[in-house]
């Protein structure tokens, strides 16, 4: 599951090819609840908070049972030190203020029924991942770190510029990315990663199936290793 495209928890948000219910109210990046946009009908089920744990490869951080509407209620535990990671990866665009710190970042699976087979994957989004960038538009991902950091600069890489001025608290932080432009074909060619730790009520939690078209899946960390 390594995929280059995930390396700011870990180097930008490389690629994103993302109406209207309530959205999520008080949740944070460490818990709360969600309400999947796209899961199907009546259909029970679990999600994975995986990480990447450096010499155990992918490691299920969470889970939280679906019911038939869709709803979950999540909270993630503060990971071991054995778990995290430096921040590697990190282009020489980017200023890092503190590089003792350490961090893991955690992406979503979700399973349909009892299937042992992941069925797909929840991204947190202001606008329907499934169906190209818009101007304006956010994602959100969550990451833990030990302690203080920030990071800054601009960096271009394979045609997308992104401007990050992200300010990391000690504990679970969300990761913001904002498009600033898209091209014809809906993909984001300039992006704003700013951080925070609480998820405004702006954001939904989108699922999205398994399909051929895996590259459509947005991406915002890196992975560790």
């Amino acid at each position: 599951m390594k995929n280059v495209a995930l390396k700011l928890f870990g180097a930008g948000l490389l690629a994103i090819s993302l109406t209207a219910c309530p959205g999520v109210v008080g949740n944070t990046a460490e818990k709360g609840s969600g309400d999947l946009q796209g899961w199907p009908s009546s259909v029970e089920g679990k999600l994975e908070f995986v990480s990447y744990s450096p010499g155990e490869g992918a490691v299920v951080e969470a889970s939280a049972n679906i019911n038939a509407s869709g709803d979950f209620s999540y909270q993630l535990p503060n990971p071991p030190k054995s778990k995290l990671a430096a921040f590697g990866g990190l282009p020489e665009c980017l200023n890092v203020s503190n590089t003792e710190a350490k961090t893991t970042s955690v992406g979503i699976v979700a399973y349909e029924g009892s299937s042992a087979s992941a069925s797909g994957t929840v991204t947190l989004a202001t606008y329907d991942v499934t169906k190209g960038a818009t101007v304006g538009g956010k994602m959100a991902a969550q990451g833990y770190v030990d302690r203080d950091v920030r990071i800054t600069g601009t960096c271009t890489i394979s045609g997308v510029t992104t401007e990050y001025d992200v300010s990391f608290k000690k504990g679970w932080n969300l990761a913001i990315g904002t498009v600033m432009e898209v091209n014809n074909s809906g993909q984001a060619t300039k992006l704003k990663i700013t951080a925070a730790t609480n998820l405004s009520d702006e954001f939904k939690w989108w699922y999205v199936d398994y399909s051929p078209s895996q590259a459509a899946r947005p991406k915002l960390f890196p992975q560790l290793n």
